[in-house]
């Protein structure tokens, strides 16, 4: 309360008063409906307390010595740091990076550049200027006067590049100002066969920003030094379309343009234009630029890195090398192209589209145009045989049984067999024949096609099994994709409607888990049929196959034996619903089934086990043991769960009170029960309410007191 006696309520930007029921009802009362999130309070007619040396101990006051020490000693640090910065200078084509002191003038720099980039200049004939890199042009300039004040006082910063321009002992520097712009020039030579800017020569004409075409022209004929007449110059400005097919050359040297401002003109800062000149009545007709422009149109650039710098592991290679050549070339004479530049044969280096994660290219017979390749793609170069246009080239893998038991998410150790080559139209029975050949060169073992088993891997888990007679691309094989491949003792015949999983057996008693067994199954059975085939791996199991309760793990990646005690189990046995359905869900290969003995209660984890396995959440062996005992039934209606939390004092008392109503409620019963008796009457009997099912569990962390009990009751909806 302020000096008023009274509380306020402030929500956003309205402010009023409140009562101290309000106050308290807002942070958890009886009859709360919302929660602030704040409380603020002023105390009143407190008095300062002085704290003295002598109130405060003796180890105390060493370590506050100790850090006043230490935050002068980094204060100092952030003092220097913030006075460094790094200025980058570019000169003819290199750049280099100078760490100086704000405080250090700037003749400090430009003797450091001297003697970075070699140069023999009086400092005086030099200065220092603002490089807009994009744009190539330089802008604000530091005079020689200015060479002693410092560069802080100058604005000289770490986000900004600059350069040097250099001049002759008699010349002086020219004025910058910032009403001046620059445009980029390019003069037409019979050389040029392609129109990227960056790969072309220009001249920067400056002239100002609010002046006129004919301004501008003066300029660049002075700067060119050009000697034609008017009528024999053409000046045009390139006019970019949606796509590159769309661009085109539109003349900007008019007799009505002259005296029109460069900004109606749409010519800014930075903005190129190309020159030509009017020799021959064939120029007449058609501008030697716009010839350029519909030969480069095509035309495709491809930019390609070299695979000696080749790096896989690099996110941004360098595609520093470019060819251009016809969009109707094909693949194979640009291959070819990219070989001559680099001096390697063709058959010894692979292009891949876009970058490392590629796909190979390797239609060598068909059009740059028809596979797509634009203009200025980007083709990925690495050193490899190439593979053949209805190849794959993939990398085999020996699944073998799991030997690290410490790992519970691992069913298989994965062996690397290297890389091989398979024909894309082959089946996969055929595929088999293939690598039987290659076991048989590699580790000079027999193995007959019908033992071996091929399935996807996807990183260190196995999934999908191939079928013999479907052809192997319908499994989505590609490039670089990565096969698994497991020799069985035995032969094996897999149909379409077969699955492979994994079945192991925990003891909850000693959070124990059995070795992995691989199961056939079949996605049409009921569960009552799997229970009865996995007593085939399990045959213990058949004697108490009534007490067998399956759950699936949901995420093999993640899981955790603790997961266990938390996990949703099935009876499976005399279970009618199918194996695909909920809530096994059964449908591909690779899932992973846990089994138990619905009767043996879950013991307690030993440390060693938490700190192998992960402790578990809460103990909720009395849920598992109620849910357990239950069979499968048909599906129940959804249920919502109220949960109420009392402290024990008061559940203590609620107790108390239905105790005394029973004994009041009984008395009643007895007293109408003598009122009604006597001849012809019958006494109604009361059927007994079945009362909800109440579960407690009792939470002892060392945080809640007293502890708390949890009643879950749960009610129809």
């Amino acid at each position: 309360p302020c000096k008023s006696d009274k509380w306020y309520c402030f929500n956003d930007t309205s402010v009023k008063g409140a009562t101290e029921k309000e106050i308290i009802d807002s942070f958890g009362g009886p009859n709360a409906s919302r929660c602030a999130y704040m409380l603020m309070y002023k105390r009143v007619g407190s008095a300062e307390i002085e704290i003295t040396n002598d109130l405060i101990p003796v180890y105390l006051q060493e370590e506050i010595a100790k850090d006043v020490i230490e935050e002068k000693v980094m204060g100092e640090k952030r003092a220097e740091y913030s006075k460094s910065l790094t200025v980058t200078v570019h000169y003819n084509k290199d750049f280099y990076l100078f760490p100086l002191s704000r405080d250090d003038p700037i003749s400090k720099l430009k003797e450091m550049i001297l003697e970075q980039f070699k140069l023999s200049v009086e400092m005086k004939n030099f200065r220092l200027r603002v490089f807009a890199r994009e744009r190539n042009v330089m802008l604000e300039a530091y005079d020689p006067a200015m060479d002693a004040c410092a560069i802080q006082s100058l604005n000289i910063s770490s986000f900004k590049d600059y350069t040097l321009e250099i001049k002759k002992s008699e010349e002086e520097f020219a004025e910058f100002s910032a009403d001046d712009i620059y445009v980029k020039v390019i003069s037409f030579a019979s050389t040029i066969c392609e129109l990227e800017e960056e790969n072309l020569s220009f001249v920067n004409v400056q002239t100002k920003k609010e002046g006129q075409l004919k301004d501008l022209f003066v300029k660049i004929c002075d700067k060119l030094k050009l000697t034609v007449p008017f009528e024999k110059i053409r000046l045009l400005r390139k006019k970019r379309g949606i796509t590159y097919e769309e661009t085109s050359f539109e003349p900007v040297l008019k007799e009505q343009n002259m005296k029109k401002s460069l900004n109606d003109l749409w010519i800014f800062d930075g903005s190129y234009l190309y020159l030509e000149t009017i020799d021959t009545e064939e120029d007449v007709k058609v501008s030697k630029w716009e010839k350029v422009l519909e030969n480069d149109k095509g035309k495709i650039h491809i930019h390609f890195n070299s695979p000696y710098e080749a790096n896989p592991e690099a996110l941004d290679p360098t595609y520093c090398h470019q060819i251009i050549i016809s969009k109707s070339a094909f693949l194979e004479q640009a291959k070819k192209e990219i070989g001559e530049k680099l001096k390697i044969k063709v058959d010894e280096f692979i292009m891949k589209r876009g970058g490392v994660a590629g796909v190979e290219l390797k239609e060598m017979h068909s059009t740059l145009g028809s596979i797509g390749l634009l203009r200025n793609s980007t083709v990925y170069l690495e050193f490899g045989v190439p593979t053949k246009i209805n190849e794959y080239k993939v990398y085999l893998r020996e699944a073998v049984a799991c030997t690290k038991d410490k790992e519970d998410t691992d069913s298989h150790d994965l062996i690397d067999w290297g890389e091989t080559f398979i024909n894309a139209d082959a089946t996969v029975l055929e595929t088999k024949v293939m690598i039987c050949s290659i076991i048989l060169s590699k580790k000079d073992i027999t193995c007959s096609p019908a033992k071996l088993r091929l399935r996807e891997c996807c990183g260190e888990k196995l999934g999908k099994v191939f079928i013999d007679a479907i052809d192997i691309k319908y499994y989505g094989v590609y490039d670089n994709k990565t096969i698994a491949f497991q020799i069985l003792p035995e032969e094996e015949a897999f149909n379409p409607s077969d699955l492979i999983i994994t079945v192991r057996e925990w003891d909850p008693q000693t959070w124990s888990l059995s070795e992995r067994q691989e199961i056939i199954v079949n996605s049409a059975w009921r569960m009552h049929d799997l229970s009865y085939h996995i007593c085939n791996y399990f045959p213990h199991f058949r004697s108490k196959i009534d007490r067998m309760s399956v759950g699936k793990i949901v995420s093999l990646w993640s899981f955790k034996r603790s997961d266990l005690s938390g996990m949703s189990w099935v009876k499976v046995y005399e279970n009618m619903k199918s194996i695909d359905q909920f809530p096994l869900l059964i449908t591909l290969d690779g899932i992973m089934l846990i089994i138990k003995d619905s009767k043996v209660p879950i013991g307690k984890m030993t440390e060693e086990q938490k700190a192998k396995f992960g402790s578990t959440s809460f103990n909720s062996a009395l849920l598992e043991e109620h849910f357990s005992n239950r069979t499968m039934g048909p599906p129940k209606k959804e249920v919502a769960l109220t949960i109420k939390v009392k402290t024990l004092e008061e559940q203590k008392k609620e107790q108390e009170e239905k105790e005394k109503k029973e004994k009041e409620a009984k008395e009643r019963k007895e007293k109408e029960g003598k009122d009604n008796s006597g001849e012809g009457k019958e006494v109604k009997k009361t059927e007994p309410q079945p009362t909800p099912d109440i579960y407690s569990i009792i939470y002892d962390e060392g945080v809640l007191k007293p502890f708390m009990e949890i009643q879950l009751r749960s009610h129809q909806n």
